[in-house]
């Protein structure tokens, strides 16, 4: 979903809109306003302030660029718009298809009026000519090109015999019109006559889109949702000109947005700036996943590897060095909610929509195992990081399923009242793990006991945001978001630093000793449900969200006493709370403590300490570097984001 005008180009995630200037290629605004999936961009021919946009909640909008702001709101439109067009005849007019429906909005007096109902089928797409501002070409599933009129509201029906893909008007002709059907063929059709004038070479499968280059007179390109190869053509011959290789996955869609240069959008989420007369990409984003990101987590033994998993059934492994998505993992179906990594790095195991836990080799980029751990949706799924056999996932199906790899079996399948929605492994116990159901408990298992049925060890009731102590049973009451929390991260270091992520939007960050909220974050556009870190870089944050992004943070403002301290050779490291013997011989933490036991009132630097597994290796750095640059260097990539990071 794209759009160009006035110097500027746009695209869409989920729910925001990204301004960029053609100039330079900057970003320029982010506009946020739609609670539902942005479906179609509009750029006002008449004001280059001007973009309207829909969304699948039946809500359009039209947005002032420069303030930002929506100058123009229709709320329940009835129309689930797949296009949107403004006139050429009037700044106030813009036509919307929604299946079979044609529909003007008049904005300026907020109405829409009826213009036609084709009961044959879904309008696919609609052009509008530049040289005689009356005329309309609608392109149907059904195979028929419809040519409106609107000074004199009529139609002529063109039968084509095949669904159309796109249709689009000659920029130097008011008869001349292209069309492309999804059986390969194109044509360039006379609207007087209502006569085939060329017929152009069968294009290979996958037509999806054709577009006029403006530079070029009678030139044209195709392309197809099956390769990312541009075809260049010319009225003037029925064979394409020229093969361009542009991109490497197949194309969505394609907008030219001056006489030459081409705004290409691929299926990979990948959108780039073509020039078709250099033959050469100017700018381009980084593809990445095309639908909401549900999960992220950092690679157990590589801190600039993150991995992501999505609504479009894929995972994909990412460098936060430089945002490059180093490789996708394929094989698995539904949509993918949660992932883990093996503790030695070379697996990953995602859970579905289908309620199956999907085993990845890293290195093939494929699927390897697939366990049928649930009948119902398949929430979270974690790796045992002391036992590398051992999995295990929660589900719709009011289950937690232990699945053993090796064996592709299962150990044990514990139930629940209701829905279970989280789990998560004990750090110190092989055997103990907990789960978040959805009767608001939280139960706490020993997966090898005996006992059958299997019977939680403890439960934790009356559970809003809460921290709890297992031993105990003593609670902190979080409070602070206004909707449900999804993402949740106890901080590796600082053992009274909990963050959260929200279908809110927001993130915050806590103090567990006061319940305080000490900082909120508000950069995502809508929910966020994923958030992770990594030990040996504990201070540098990885969250996603459904507005389809993944955004990196530093906690700099909230630990830069501490690194300063450690570049002057001060010790930042303690011990948080004595370790006791559980009688199996694991240690496990007696109770919360801080080193100065003060309340912090909200600012964290007070009795700061580090106390994780990142602060002890770092020790260890320090006392065998040789150098003060090596030193140096070892504090800088424990507490920031690595060099050379892409902003």
């Amino acid at each position: 979903v794209f759009a160009a005008g006035g110097g500027r180009f746009a695209f869409c995630s989920t729910l925001a809109i990204y301004i960029f200037r053609v100039r330079g290629f900057v970003l320029d605004k982010i506009l946020v306003g739609h609670d539902k999936m942005i479906t179609t961009l509009c750029w006002s021919p008449h004001d280059p302030n001007l973009i309207a946009s829909a969304s699948s909640d039946q809500v359009l909008k039209i947005w002032n660029v420069k303030t930002q702001t929506v100058v123009c709101e229709l709320k329940n439109s009835g129309l689930h718009a797949q296009t949107l067009t403004w006139t050429l005849y009037d700044a106030y007019t813009l036509l919307i298809t929604s299946g079979g429906a044609f529909r003007a909005w008049d904005t300026k007096n907020g109405k829409l009026n009826k213009i036609r109902d084709f009961r044959e089928g879904t309008i696919n797409c609609v052009s509008l000519s530049t040289r005689d501002k009356n005329k309309v070409a609608l392109g149907l599933e059904s195979g028929h090109v419809y040519l409106y009129n609107v000074s004199t509201d009529k139609t002529v029906k063109i039968d084509m015999n095949a669904p159309i893909i796109d249709v689009k008007w000659d920029p130097r002709s008011e008869n001349y019109f292209l069309v492309a059907l999804n059986d390969g063929r194109i044509s360039l059709y006379d609207s007087e006559t209502s006569t085939e004038m060329s017929v152009f070479a069968r294009h290979a499968g996958g037509l999806r889109a054709l577009a006029w280059v403006p530079e070029i007179p009678g030139g044209f390109v195709t392309v197809s949702d099956r390769n990312g190869v541009m075809r260049l053509w010319n009225v003037s011959q029925t064979s394409p000109v020229e093969l361009l290789k542009t991109g490497k996955d197949g194309f969505h869609s394609i907008l030219f947005i001056s006489g030459d240069t081409a705004l290409c959008a691929f299926k990979d989420g990948m959108v780039s700036v073509y020039n078709v007369s250099r033959k050469q990409v100017e700018w381009s984003t980084e593809g990445g996943h095309t639908e909401t990101i549900f999960d992220c987590c950092f690679k157990s033994t590589d801190p600039n590897i993150l991995a992501t998993a999505s609504y479009d059934s894929t995972v994909r492994l990412w460098d936060v060095r430089n945002a490059k998505c180093v490789s996708k993992l394929l094989g698995a179906k539904g949509v993918l909610y949660a992932l883990t990594w093996s503790p030695d790095g070379t697996q990953l195991a995602s859970c579905s929509s289908e309620g199956k836990i999907n085993v990845y080799d890293v290195e093939k980029a494929i699927v390897v195992k697939t366990l049928a751990a649930h009948r119902s949706p398949a929430y979270r799924v974690v790796w045992n990081q002391r036992d590398p056999n051992l999995l295990a996932s929660a589900s719709a199906d009011s289950l937690i399923a232990v699945s053993r790899v090796s064996q592709g079996d299962f150990l044990t399948r514990l139930q629940h009242p209701q829905a279970v929605f989280g789990v998560a492994w004990s750090t110190f116990n092989t055997h103990v793990l907990a789960s978040a159901c959805q009767d608001g408990n939280v139960y706490v298992w020993g997966v090898d006991s005996k006992q059958q049925p299997p019977a939680p060890i403890t439960i934790l009731k009356g559970h809003r945001a809460k921290v709890w102590n297992v031993k105990s049973g003593e609670k902190t009451v979080l409070t602070g978001h206004t909707s449900n929390v999804r993402g949740l991260l106890w901080h590796a270091e600082i053992p009274f630093l909990v963050i959260t992520g929200s279908w809110d939007a927001t993130i915050r960050l806590w103090d567990i000793r006061t319940g305080v909220c000490i900082k909120v974050v508000e950069d995502h556009h809508a929910d966020v449900y994923g958030i992770s870190a990594h030990p040996q870089r504990p201070f540098v944050l990885a969250t996603a969200s459904r507005d389809t992004t993944i955004r990196m943070w530093s906690l700099d403002q909230l630990y830069c006493g501490l690194k300063v301290r450690a570049l002057m050779g001060s010790n930042v490291c303690g011990t948080v709370g004595a370790l006791y013997e559980d009688g199996a011989g694991n240690g496990v933490p007696a109770r919360l403590q801080v080193a100065d036991n003060a309340r912090s009132n909200g600012d964290l630097r007070r009795g700061m300490v580090l106390s994780g597994p990142g602060s002890s290796s770092l020790l260890k750095q320090l006392e065998s570097a040789q150098t003060t640059a090596a030193k140096y260097g070892a504090v800088f990539n424990f507490f920031s984001l690595p060099a050379g990071t892409f902003e």
